[in-house]
């Protein structure tokens, strides 16, 4: 029996598990994922027993030696296609802040690893997706926020340059369409909330700051565009019209 050591991300706390050298997810771990120690993310589980023990790994949620990619801005997720999957208690508010079994994750490193290999299946439901294991979480609306846009040059071939609250960038264009969904609020009536897609279908909620600023971009369309308000980037024109509206 050989000791892997798994570390509850959420808390910093080390727990030492004893697993068998066998096991072919934990020696794909440590082949694909980290040469020695595999860091993961398990569930705080109040059965678990000492140090010593034998545990059985499909007791705990593993969020699979992400350590090893910390820092980068592009964990090869698309080579990822593991057969297990799993719900966690793990969701993303309206506001972007990360929960963990009812407790916002403060930690803002950990939540943009967790975002680094998010991903949005063509069911609607969002993953995160390690070597070994897909995670299930809960997204109340989208996973991201924009909260800083600043415009290079001018014209039709401005550039939107959008920031989210991951810290990556996105400019506004063919790649990463920018939608206006409407929304009815009981209170104050019907608004058109921009979006605008971060990577591979995941999508940034504007903050209203942004919003303000994009608003004060709006411009009449031409050709086909004509008589419809929307904003240029990047040589592509976003309408503020049903035609523009998307599902989210």
């Amino acid at each position: 029996m050989t000791g892997i050591v798994f570390s509850d991300l959420l808390d910093g706390e080390t727990k030492r598990v004893t697993l068998p050298t066998h096991d072919n997810r934990i020696q794909k771990l440590q082949t694909e994922c980290a040469p020695t120690t595999a860091t993961l993310l398990i569930r705080n589980d109040n059965r678990m027993k000492d140090n010593t023990s034998d545990a059985d790994p499909a007791r705990y949620n593993r969020l699979a030696a992400l350590s090893r990619f910390e820092g980068q801005s592009a964990p090869p997720i698309h080579l990822w296609h593991p057969e297990h999957i799993c719900d966690i208690d793990m969701k993303i508010d309206r506001n972007g802040d990360w929960h963990h079994e009812g407790t916002q994750i403060k930690r803002a490193s950990l939540t943009r690893l967790f975002s680094s290999v998010m991903r949005l299946e063509d069911d609607g439901d969002y993953f995160l997706v390690t070597p070994v294991e897909k995670c299930r979480i809960q997204v109340e609306d989208v996973p991201f926020q924009a909260i800083l846009m600043r415009v290079d040059g001018g014209g039709n071939s401005q550039r939107l340059v959008f920031t989210s609250n991951m810290a990556e960038e996105a400019i506004a264009g063919a790649d990463h369409p920018l939608s206006f969904i409407e929304e009815t609020d009981s209170k104050n009536g019907s608004s058109f909330i921009p979006y605008i897609e971060i990577r591979d279908g995941l999508k940034a909620r504007v903050s209203r700051n942004v919003y303000y600023q994009l608003m004060d971009l709006l411009e009449e369309g031409e050709g086909d565009n004509k008589g419809c308000l929307g904003v240029w980037s990047d040589d592509c024109f976003f309408g503020i019209s049903e035609s523009a509206f998307e599902s989210r």
